[in-house]
């Protein structure tokens, strides 16, 4: 009794451990995402009306128009370590809102007629989130996760400048660089042995920073996983 006890304790370690093998290894994957941005046009506003006073130019609002929509793309490489267990490292491209901002703009000396303008400044962003994921298996097929880590990348804004009754115009860009959390949780569907697909909400709760605007972030991603 004692033998056969311990071949079935040895079978049963055996058969744990061959689990926990397929379970881990390196994959790869792709995902794209549509999400939005909490974009604050109160900042927006500020920051073009001191770009104005800045070169002594007076703005009188008319109208203003906003899109906080924005898409997502990412190149994803991860290792899971074991069944609950993974890291990931991901290649984030992210084509965010815009601003349209229109207006009266006096030019001194004050005695010119003012110039009616249009300007508008877009957002995008690009880099590396880096994360760990805690994983929870509910059955062969399918697991939930949740997702932390940190976007490590840079953050850019376009302006452009266009008078609208003639050709005059100009165009500036600012980039900073930006360090912020990011997070996530969503559901995996292992259909085959090696492919996944994965649904999945992501966000940041603050990406970007006073020199080229600072918002929230959040998005609902479909993805591709397959793994080795």
């Amino acid at each position: 009794m004692r033998i056969t006890t311990g071949l079935i304790a040895a079978l049963a370690l055996v058969s744990g451990s061959a689990i926990a093998a397929e379970d881990t290894g390196f994959y790869v994957g792709a995902s794209v995402g549509q999400g939005s941005f909490a974009l604050n046009t109160n900042k927006a506003n500020r920051l073009i009306e001191d770009a104005f006073n800045a070169n002594n130019v007076a703005l009188d609002q008319s109208g203003q128009n906003k899109d906080s929509n924005a898409t997502a793309w990412q190149a994803i490489v991860g290792y899971r370590l074991n069944p609950y267990l993974a890291a990931e490292i991901t290649y984030l491209d992210l084509s965010g809102p815009s601003y349209r901002l229109s207006g009266d703009a006096t030019f001194p000396p004050t005695l010119i007629a003012p110039v009616p303008v249009t300007t508008k400044a877009t957002w995008d962003a690009s880099g590396f989130p880096i994360s760990v994921l805690g994983i929870w298996p509910i059955t062969d097929a399918w697991e939930v996760f949740g997702r932390v880590g940190v976007f490590i990348g840079d953050v850019d804004v376009k302006v452009s400048l266009n008078a609208d009754n003639s050709d005059a115009g100009g165009r500036e860009r600012e980039s900073q660089s930006s360090t912020q959390f990011i997070g996530g949780a969503g559901v995996d569907w292992n259909f085959m042995d090696t492919w996944t697909a994965r649904a999945e909400w992501e966000g940041m709760p603050s990406i970007g920073n006073d020199k080229v605007g600072s918002t929230s972030w959040n998005q609902i991603a479909l993805s591709v996983l397959y793994k080795f």
